[in-house]
């Protein structure tokens, strides 16, 4: 966040209301807007995420901020958008890169947790600030609401579909299994996120475990039908 803060500050003593950001530089704003509700966030909870502290903490006036996003909760669906779009990405990277069609909903769900882990900021920001008080004071729809958290869904239904015809087994045991891998994303990332400084043995081998496990899951599905 220093590097995109400097370039945003270069310049400072400029009014703020003369300041015409062209594309790149809008880009890096809203990047330095992310990054700092993420670690006002990390810092103090929820109670720190105000458009106010925000637009302290870019080195700009509110008034500015409040023209790229008109509320905090804009902001907020805008953040959690934007991060769970990078996950959704990393994810597909992650089946595209493996080769056998029935280990592919496990590379899924490996690259979800890999993703994840590596930054646990964001995961808390996306993962607890959306499911409490936030969302709740301010009326807005929960994380598991949202179209970006459905979309990771259906991927990983469509990578299980590629593996057995959606035809071909009852749509309850398709959810169940569906359900299972996502507990075991979960299952793995919030210890590793909430419960951080316990000595964990290997963090990157226990996820491979896991992907092991839903592999396996997978291959039991299959050999049903």
């Amino acid at each position: 966040m220093t590097d995109v803060m400097a370039q945003l500050t270069e310049g400072a003593a400029a009014p703020v209301k003369s300041q015409r950001r062209d594309r790149r530089e809008q880009l890096l704003f809203r990047e330095a807007v992310i990054a700092a509700a993420r670690d006002l966030f990390v810092q103090e909870g929820a109670e720190g995420l105000s458009m106010r502290r925000i637009a302290a903490s870019v080195g700009t006036a509110p008034m500015t901020l409040y023209r790229y996003f008109p509320s905090k909760q804009h902001l907020m669906r805008h953040i959690w958008d934007d991060l769970l779009a990078a996950s959704l990405d990393a994810c597909s990277r992650g089946a595209d890169a493996q080769p056998q069609l029935l280990h592919k909903p496990g590379a899924f769900a490996g690259a979800f947790m890999s993703h994840w882990a590596q930054q646990p900021g964001n995961y808390l920001l996306v993962f607890t600030a959306g499911q409490g008080g936030l969302v709740a004071a301010a009326g807005m729809r929960p994380v598991e609401q949202l179209p970006a958290v459905q979309r990771h869904v259906d991927a990983l239904q469509a990578l299980l579909d590629a593996c057995i015809h959606p035809l071909a087994w009852p749509v309850a045991e398709r959810r169940r299994l569906v359900e299972w891998i996502i507990c075991q994303c979960f299952g793995y990332l919030h210890p590793m996120v909430t419960l951080a400084q316990l000595d964990w043995r290997d963090p990157d081998l226990l996820c491979r475990e896991l992907v092991a496990g839903i592999d396996e899951h997978v291959r039991v599905a299959v050999s049903r039908e």
